[in-house]
């Protein structure tokens, strides 16, 4: 797909905070709606420096607790210009009704452990029900295991949970919950716009597959109504 091509390409300018001024866009290559993106996952596992590595390039060692923040970003994939608005959630269960609210309000989603505590990644299953029960598996999510640079050889994708059972948290995201994962680091800049460009290449698929199905139910309509307008 393009979005993973792009990915070898080195940041430019065609991904920054604000829409391009000097250039004439295609209103074709624009894609209107606005995305709303929250990150969750537990306190400290690294959602804060992602988003602010993705939105600024910035990274800073210091730890404020997070209530809910806000931040947009225009980002370009697949040759269309996204407008994403992404919300830096609380790691707090006290928070769980605001949880519940951006995860309703969502387009897509990401959910975020961390490779320093892999024990983190269990804090995630509870997030992962909700999801389910509110959209099934209608919407995009990723799974960034974060702090990489902390866990360069990746020992701790696999680890022992707190039952005692060794799993690979790689492959429990991709083939029981048929998300997408990827590992990152913020503090290294290590596949930050790679996690944007892959789950918009997976948002854009969707998207896709859900014009071609409605164009067919049309077509099946028109059928049986010849002056039905497709």
């Amino acid at each position: 797909m393009i979005c993973r091509k792009l990915i070898k390409k080195k940041p430019s300018d065609n991904n920054q905070n604000f829409p391009p001024q000097n250039e004439s866009i295609h209103k074709e290559s624009i894609f209107l709606k606005p995305l709303r993106v929250p990150f969750f996952g537990a306190a400290k596992v690294g959602k804060t420096s992602i988003i602010k590595a993705f939105v600024s390039q910035k990274f800073s060692e210091d730890y404020t607790p997070t209530i809910e923040d806000y931040y947009k970003k225009y980002f370009k994939c697949n040759g269309k210009l996204f407008q994403l608005d992404i919300t830096d959630t609380g790691g707090l269960e006290s928070f769980t009704a605001m949880r519940r609210l951006a995860i309703k309000n969502a387009d897509i989603m990401v959910l975020v452990y961390s490779l320093r505590s892999p024990e983190t990644f269990e804090t995630l299953i509870p997030i992962k029900d909700e999801i389910v029960k509110i959209h099934g598996n209608s919407k995009p999510v990723i799974v960034i295991a974060g702090k990489s640079d902390l866990d360069v050889q990746g020992k701790n994708i696999e680890y022992v949970t707190s039952r005692g059972k060794k799993i690979d948290t790689k492959k429990v995201v991709e083939k029981e919950w048929k998300y997408l994962w990827i590992i990152a680091s913020a503090r290294m800049n290590w596949g930050i716009e790679m996690i944007f460009y892959n789950v918009l290449d997976e948002f854009l698929r969707r998207r896709a597959i859900f014009e071609l199905e409605a164009m067919t139910e049309l077509k099946s309509v028109a059928e049986y109504l010849p002056n039905f307008p497709i």
